[in-house]
């Protein structure tokens, strides 16, 4: 019951999860919980009277109950805010994801309590750019992906087209593990071309993870929002290829209020298809070409979240 709660209160979108964490410690039951309209909330000090206009508590009951069933599947897991598995460079964030909703590999427990050599203990960092990249910025990012992936790196991007999935492939080309983002329900895949993709990053030992409820489309709005995540759960993000108003920019963007580091890759400053990059690099992000430089800039405390691990 208190999972199915739980759920439920994840779905009350027009809430802080500070807001959710309160309530949640109210440990309401069944009964109780729907109860908790929208002026009810209001009236406990939760929510904002601009907001949540359309909240059902009924409704999110009913999508908590198939939130449940989603989550009695292998390889499907949740991880809590307030439990020992979830990311702790995540919890860091103002207005962290209340629940994560993960796949991974039957063999792969996500929901026990990170520990020295989980996937969320090891460092981790982000590789992003544009869908479109050039062929020149695949191959870099197939390349580089690998480097660091044979370095003890879990590589995160957005398994969208484009450096994000060369992202991905030169990972698994190590048969090591990396971390997608879903800018949507952690039940469905886009683009669908990326099927494949994914069900060889979860036999690498890696993993999908996303805020979002099972059932939840791709809209456009929640690519922007998942952002903040994969910035989040690395120590720093380097922007491989990315024009003028590319998405990934706005990844670096969440990573300098974070207070992670945002680099750029040297080798495409001059890639027609690169303007973003170089406006980072013209502002004071660092250029690095190699993997061991890429490293050697990071801060070792977000590298190391939990303190290395000993060999």
């Amino acid at each position: 019951m208190d999972m199915l709660i739980d759920c439920a209160i994840h779905r009350i979108s027009h809430l802080l999860s500070s807001e959710k964490l309160i309530l949640q410690g109210m440990n309401p039951g069944k009964a109780q919980f729907l109860r908790l309209n929208r002026e009810a909330l209001l009236r406990m000090g939760l929510g904002s009277p601009r907001r949540g206009w359309h909240y059902s508590p009924k409704d999110a009951l009913d999508r908590a109950e198939a939130d449940l069933q989603w989550l009695g599947r292998r390889g499907c897991h949740l991880l809590p805010l307030w439990g020992g598995s979830y990311p702790a460079l995540l919890r860091q964030l103002y207005n962290p994801p209340f629940l994560l909703f993960c796949r991974s590999s039957p063999a792969v427990n996500l929901s026990e309590p990170v520990r020295h050599g989980s996937l969320f203990r090891q460092p981790a960092v982000a590789m992003v750019g544009t869908r479109r990249p050039s062929a020149a910025g695949e191959r870099w990012a197939r390349h580089l992906s690998r480097e660091m992936a044979v370095r003890g790196v879990v590589i995160v991007s957005g398994l969208a087209r484009g450096i994000d999935s060369m992202a991905h492939l030169g990972a698994v080309a190590a048969s090591l593990q990396s971390v997608a983002v879903l800018g949507h329900g952690p039940d469905c895949l886009y683009p669908s071309s990326n099927i494949r993709l994914a069900t060889e990053m979860l036999a690498s030992g890696g993993c999908l993870i996303s805020e979002y409820p099972p059932g939840a489309p791709p809209r456009a709005f929640r690519f922007p929002e998942r952002n903040r995540i994969i910035s989040g759960l690395s120590a720093g993000v380097l922007v491989l290829e990315a024009p003028e108003k590319s998405g990934a920019l706005i990844t670096a963007e969440f990573a300098l209020e974070q207070g992670r580091d945002v680099l750029v890759w040297k080798p495409l400053l001059d890639s027609r298809r690169n303007a973003g990059g170089r406006a980072l690099a013209d502002s004071g992000a660092p250029a690095v070409s190699t993997a061991d430089q890429l490293l050697a800039e990071l801060s070792t405390d977000l590298l190391f979240p939990g303190g290395k691990c000993r060999s």
